[in-house]
């Protein structure tokens, strides 16, 4: 199955779930083992109650999907413990653990309910707490104390439906680009197909069938030319589905072994090359050939192959009678049957000449760098491939945490002797945290994550000596906590080590403060809160960052493998469909002709046979300058008027995949009895607009009004004279043949 946006964002969140439960679980672990009231009399069977249904959470949380049930079963342990705790050891355990049931319950109730439940179950929740601790702590600290609930639901709240609708939208963008990039595939295809139709009609069909009605060559010679066209005809045009390296010297031996010009050939047969490079040379040596036999007048061509330091080369020579006059690659055969076609694949092709000294062609080819191994995305690039923008999630996550610490250093402002130095430390460390978050979708560099490490840890070692002594088990220690979001943030886009150390280096302050007496623990269990609540925020942002950059990975693999096949697969239908059409509107009618030649039911020889070749090669002729335009009854429409005496002249950019049927209706209007002199046709593409111009000698008043009714639709503009008309329209692109 291919993953979504969508499916990575869902298990992205679960994971980070999952690593919440994780931590709070250690904490109570550790916490049960050092206070014996959490482990006597009723605390005991609800704290062991607790302890299984998190581990289930931890467990469906990281492997499968959780659900109503999930949420329900959390929240009724939380509520059970609090109670629990409430009777039996309400002052045992202190304050930032004894809320983490609650908290854990609050994340999975607004992270995986509707919100109308997830607000029922979070009230459910504050009353339990609240029933639990106001008798022995009062209504102000119990409110304080549920603060971490508060922010947690808040967050999970905002931050989980923003991702989803993050991926759900990623997800439909990504349909789109698919859509876009079939569609470009499948116009691509088309044009691919048309050029390469359109060589098989010029290198082999008209070639084969221009032999025929010539006559003079030997009639094995002509049959193995229409076998070799009849081939080109039903060899559908197909992409290359790899690139793999094959041999090219055989192909160019095959491509030799079809002319009747002696051919030397000097080839290394080690010379390999990607499949379409391959076919695309051969292909183009092959018409250079061609050329050989049709205009050099040579006694022998020459065809060298040679590795070359950087790709190779195939060079083409003959000794006939040269170019009379400058190289023009535009001409129809070498410029589609050559110049483009290697020109296609990244080749060059080099043509010298001189009268009497034959003529020269070199094909070279170079192979492009690509980059070798798996590509090393950044983090922050995997993180977007996942969820889109990583900033407003990472924001949506912190923002409770920054709002809640803020509002603890106002609260606890009397506490200690440097107030105003916490508030402004705090609300620098606010400030760096939003920089960092807004830096985030472009990542972060080591220098960056290093100089917000050192000052979040520069945080902690000032206010520690400020804060109360005994302070340290309660909420008044906020400032060791105030560094998580810096941590979320770090841990998500930065190598999980650099805040690790960070942490460890934020560790070690906390406990040379503790050892020279600045600090006071009354136990190990009460130092847990302190440890554990930057660990929180570090464990999260790691499983975030790991959990949803592993899954940009692979969601942008999927991606990238289901956008070849679409892209593939809209390429080959475009190519079968033109070939398809184009077969049906000339192929059809030449391809039995041929064949019969081929096979010898029609001998070569036969003057009926000849003159079929002729009329056909003219209508393969017509077919190149005026492609998937005629059909059967314009084709013999043109072939009376030639046989009338009518000279026909097409003058089109037969590269266009589709020239509007207008012209067709055209032809057809000016041929209908009696025929013109002479009629020229011009096609000129504009823009978005073509423009079709008739010519047609003499002026005849009768067959200008037959014109100008057939193509009123179009506005047309004609001027008549007694010497020619000519009729001009111009059509939408879009109006074109489909």
């Amino acid at each position: 199955m291919t993953r979504t946006y969508r499916h990575s964002v869902e298990r992205g969140l679960q994971r980070s779930y999952a690593v919440m439960v994780a931590l709070f679980g250690v904490t109570w672990a550790l916490s049960a083992l050092g206070t014996p009231r959490l482990t006597d009399g009723p605390t005991a069977s609800a704290v062991a109650l607790l302890a299984a249904a998190w581990t289930v959470q931890l467990v469906r949380g990281w492997r499968t999907a959780l659900g109503p049930v999930d949420v329900l079963t959390t929240s009724a342990a939380a509520v059970v413990v609090s109670l629990a705790m409430g009777v039996e050891a309400a002052r045992a355990v202190p304050a930032g653990t004894r809320v983490q049931p609650v908290v854990v319950a609050a994340a999975a109730a607004a992270g995986f309910l509707p919100w109308r439940a997830a607000v029922a179950v979070v009230a459910g929740l504050t009353a339990a707490y609240c029933a639990g601790f106001v008798a022995a702590d009062g209504v102000p600290y119990v409110v304080i104390g549920l603060w971490p609930m508060f922010a947690t639901a808040v967050a999970a709240g905002v931050v989980a439906p923003l991702m989803r609708s993050a991926g759900d939208a990623a997800d439909r963008s990504q349909q789109a680009t698919e859509r876009a990039m079939a569609e470009a595939a499948a116009a691509e295809g088309r044009r691919t197909a048309h050029r390469e139709f359109q060589r098989t009609l010029h290198d082999h069909v008209s070639a084969a069938l221009r032999g025929l009605a010539t006559g003079g060559l030997a009639s094995t010679h002509l049959r193995a030319a229409c076998g070799r066209a009849v081939d080109a005809l039903r060899s559908a045009p197909r992409p290359f589905d790899d690139d793999r390296s094959v041999g090219l010297a055989a192909a160019l031996v095959d491509q030799a072994s079809a002319t009747r010009t002696p051919v030397e050939l000097d080839l290394d047969h080690t010379v390999t090359a990607p499949t379409p490079v391959a076919h695309a040379l051969a292909q183009a040596t092959g018409e250079l050939l061609r050329n050989v036999d049709k205009h050099a007048d040579a006694s022998v061509a020459r065809v060298v192959l040679r590795r070359r330091r950087e790709g190779l080369e195939v060079a083409v020579r003959d000794d006939g009678r040269g170019l009379q006059g400058p190289v023009d690659e535009r001409s129809v055969g070498l410029r589609r049957s050559v110049v483009e076609r290697v020109d296609e694949v990244g080749g060059t092709v080099k043509i010298t000449s001189r009268p009497g000294a034959g003529v020269a062609v070199t094909l070279r080819w170079t192979p492009t760098a690509t980059a070798t191994g798996a590509s090393r995305w950044r983090r922050a690039d995997l993180l977007t491939f996942a969820v889109g923008d990583i900033r407003r999630p990472l924001a949506m996550v912190n923002a409770p945490f920054l709002v809640g610490n803020t509002a603890m250093s106002l609260v606890y402002a009397g506490h200690s002797v440097g107030t105003a130095v916490l508030v402004g430390w705090n609300l620098l460390l606010v400030g760096l945290t939003l920089a960092l978050i807004a830096k985030s979708h472009h990542g972060v560099d080591r220098t960056t994550s290093a100089v917000v490490a050192v000052a979040a840890v520069g945080w902690v070692a000032v206010a520690l000596p400020l804060m109360p002594p005994d302070s340290i088990s309660s909420y008044a220690s906020w400032p060791v906590g105030a560094i998580t979001p810096v941590f979320v943030v770090l841990a998500t886009l930065r190598p999980a080590w650099e805040p690790i150390a960070a942490h460890l280096t934020e560790l070690t302050v906390l406990f040379v403060l503790i050892s020279v007496g600045t600090l006071t623990v009354p136990s190990a269990t009460a130092l847990l809160p302190a440890i554990l609540s930057p660990l929180f925020g570090l464990a999260m942002g790691i499983a975030i960052g790991r959990t949803i950059a592993g899954l940009g990975a692979v969601v942008h693999r999927e991606r990238a493998a289901q956008q070849e096949i679409v892209t593939t697969q809209a390429h080959r239908d475009g190519r079968a469909a033109v070939h398809g059409r184009r077969m049906a509107e000339i192929g059809n009618e030449v391809e039995p002709f041929l064949q019969a030649v081929a096979d010898g039911t029609h001998s070569p020889l036969d003057t009926d046979v000849r003159m079929r070749a002729d009329a056909l090669d003219q209508a393969a002729r017509d077919e190149l300058r005026l492609p998937g335009v005629l059909d059967p009854a314009a084709r013999n429409l043109l072939a009376a008027a030639r046989a009338g005496g009518c000279a026909v002249a097409f003058h089109a950019d037969s590269d266009a995949v589709d020239i509007p049927h207008s012209a067709a209706t055209m032809i057809r209007s000016a041929l209908r009895h009696p025929p013109p002199d002479r009629l020229t046709l011009s096609v000129y593409p504009e823009n978005t607009a073509i423009t079709i111009v008739m010519v047609l000698a003499p002026g005849d008043s009768e067959r200008t009004d037959r014109l100008r009714a057939d193509v009123a639709h179009f506005s047309p503009a004609i001027e008549e004279t007694p010497e020619e008309t000519v009729i001009e329209i111009t059509c939408d692109a879009t109006a074109a043949a489909p």
